[in-house]
Parts: structure tokens; sequence; C-alpha cells
């Protein structure tokens, strides 16, 4: 019989890779997020958004994939946009680093997508195999 998407599962060690590639990515984030920030130029400004959307949209794409049912869908998203928050928060105690609004935004735009798209690739790849 036939699974239902939220009971779709990858192979046990797809699925441990893509923890592990999402761990590392999380850790690869929050470290560059702390760190003192290099001189920001009016070109790489808007480049920053881009960079803060890709960043949130790749975590929260491994992590839809990664699920295995449809309960966290929502709070997968809510948990990241809050870690988004929070790391934009803590800039603002580093020096040369302050928060942004627009980072926020890009972080929660990027987190929503990601979680839409890993959500609607799972699905398809669930209707794929069986």
């Amino acid at each position: 019989m036939n699974k239902p998407y939220n009971q779709f599962e990858l192979p046990g060690f797809i699925n441990i890779s893509i923890l592990v590639l999402w761990m590392c990515s999380l850790i690869i984030i929050v470290y560059f997020s702390l760190q003192p920030s290099m001189a920001i130029t009016a070109q790489s400004r808007y480049l920053d958004k881009i960079f803060h959307l890709l960043s949130y949209l790749w975590l929260a794409m491994l992590l839809m994939f990664y699920l295995r049912t449809n309960r966290s869908f929502l709070l997968v998203p809510v948990l990241l946009i809050l870690l988004g928050i929070a790391l934009e928060i803590l800039q603002s105690y580093i020096p040369g680093r302050f928060y942004s609004v627009p980072d926020m935004i890009s972080n929660s735009l990027g987190v929503v997508a990601g979680a839409l798209l890993g959500k609607k690739i799972k699905s398809l790849l669930a209707k794929a195999i069986s």
C-alpha cells in the first residue's frame, strides 16, 4: 500500500545525510551571522538580502525533506523565523554589526519559500517513487 505524503520517508541514509547537511549549514550560518562585520557597500547591501533569503530557504527546504509528518510543517518555519530574528538581535551586541529589519524580512521570506518548496519537492518525490 502506498504511503500518503505525511508518512513518506526518504531512505535512511538519505535522511541522515540531509540532517547532517542541515546541521553543518546551520552551524555555518550561525557562525557567519555572529562575526564582526566587514564593510558593506551599496551594491553588497542588496546582495546581502539575497544571501539571507537563500540561506534560510536552504535551511527550511532541507528540514522539509527530513520531516516525516505534516505536523511539524508549521512549527519548523516558525522556529527558523525566530532563529533569524534572534541572530539579528544578537548582532546588535557584536562590534560593527547591527540588527536589521530588512534582514529579518529576507530571512522570513526565505523560510516560507524553502518550506513550501521543500514540501512540494518531497510530495513530487513521494508520487514518483510510489
